[in-house]
């Protein structure tokens, strides 16, 4: 089976997906079929903002990525004698002469598309549809999000399966407490703090977030700091205002992006992962920390609940009273702490990205034989 999977420029959860569905297809070798898995990476790269500067590079990527999806991915799928062609974020080209399977990230959308990057916006108000009508099978990372696109788009229901993602093996417990400590000192992250992972946008509620912190460091004489992980991305103007206003400005530390070392350590040190978004189409931050023995606050709305299941305090997280009451139980309360992180290893070893790639298989098999009927 020769499939080509389309590999985005995209250093975040959607980059970590990709490239840990790929070594897994690798190791997994055959099919239930018996059939050898040869994977054919297909591969956009971005134009640098560097070069070109940050709107001009977003604007001639936008029109780039629509030549290379609709004109460039079916070329390589020709060339490659390709078997099925898996689009691994949300669009597939509309003429494409083999099978294909589309994963579906989120639904953010249609859930919440003011909080979107305005032309990634526009892109996908364009493609979405057609992906979903020329898809022969869909892959949805969560039920939650499978159910919203079912609402979405009815005529889908027998073409989704939901498969989950799973974390790395480098995401563990800490075993020489030193070396975490030196690595935090470099970032600036003094214990105790609690810990933010994700790409800076609207629907991550930073803004939230960093309003309940203000609220616990008056209400508490805690010494924690607010460390956040993770690249500024689109709309982030709001939360620089809000930073500036804020007493407790002092405790905060924007790391920025970080690489897959200094994650485990941030969460390996963290008195908690707090993770109140508005939506989510999985979550994977959920369970890297768990993975890491790193308790976790986050959201009882979309997949959140889902992937944490009980082992998580899960909060309103359009209640900032709620996430304040959290991080107060936490920090107070050894016992609690303890009590999630072993709930949290329990969890995170129910997914790995080994059944991740045998189920995606699967769907593969299902997609070539829809099409041959279809033909």
């Amino acid at each position: 089976m020769r499939v080509v999977v389309e590999i985005p420029d995209d250093r975040s959860g959607t980059g970590t997906y990709v490239s840990e569905l790929i070594a897994s297809l690798g190791r997994l070798q055959t099919s239930e079929t018996g059939e050898r898995i040869e994977v054919i990476p297909a591969c956009y790269k971005r134009l640098s903002k560097e070069r070109y500067g940050h709107f001009f590079s977003r604007l001639l990527n936008s029109f780039r990525m629509v030549g290379w999806m609709q004109v460039a991915l079916p070329r390589i799928c020709r060339k490659a004698r390709a078997d099925v062609l898996h689009c691994t974020a949300f669009v597939c080209p509309r003429f494409v002469p083999c099978p294909v399977v589309v994963t579906i990230l989120d639904m953010t959308s249609v859930r919440y598309p003011e909080t979107m990057d305005p032309l990634w916006r526009y892109y996908l108000r364009l493609f979405l549809r057609p992906t979903l009508r020329r898809a022969d099978r869909l892959i949805a990372i969560s039920h939650s999000c499978a159910s919203d696109l079912v609402e979405f788009q009815s005529e889908v229901r027998g073409k989704v399966a939901v498969v989950y993602l799973a974390v790395g093996k480098e995401f563990r417990p800490a075993q020489d407490q030193a070396a975490v400590v030196r690595r935090l000192d470099r970032l600036g992250a003094r214990q105790p703090y609690f810990l933010h992972v994700g790409t800076m946008n609207p629907r991550k509620n930073l803004e939230g977030l960093l309003r309940s912190f203000e609220r616990f460091k008056k209400d508490t004489a805690a010494p924690h700091l607010l460390v956040v992980a993770g690249a500024k991305g689109w709309l982030v103007a709001g939360i620089d205002a809000l930073v500036e206003q804020l007493s407790s400005k002092n405790h905060l530390r924007f790391a920025g992006r970080v690489d897959n070392e200094d994650l485990v350590a941030l969460y390996q040190g963290a008195e908690a992962l707090v993770m109140p978004s508005l939506y989510e189409g999985f979550g994977l931050p959920v369970l890297e920390a768990m993975a890491c023995g790193c308790p976790v606050i986050t959201s009882n709305v979309s997949s959140l609940p889902e992937i944490a299941g009980d082992a998580a305090l899960l909060v309103d997280p359009r209640n900032d009273e709620a996430i304040v009451q959290a991080m107060r139980e936490l920090a107070g309360n050894p016992g609690l702490r303890q009590r999630l992180v072993e709930k949290g290893f329990r969890r995170a070893a129910e997914f790995s990205w080994d059944r991740t790639a045998a189920e995606t298989a699967r769907v593969y098999a299902d997609a070539i034989r829809l099409f041959g009927e279809k033909r």
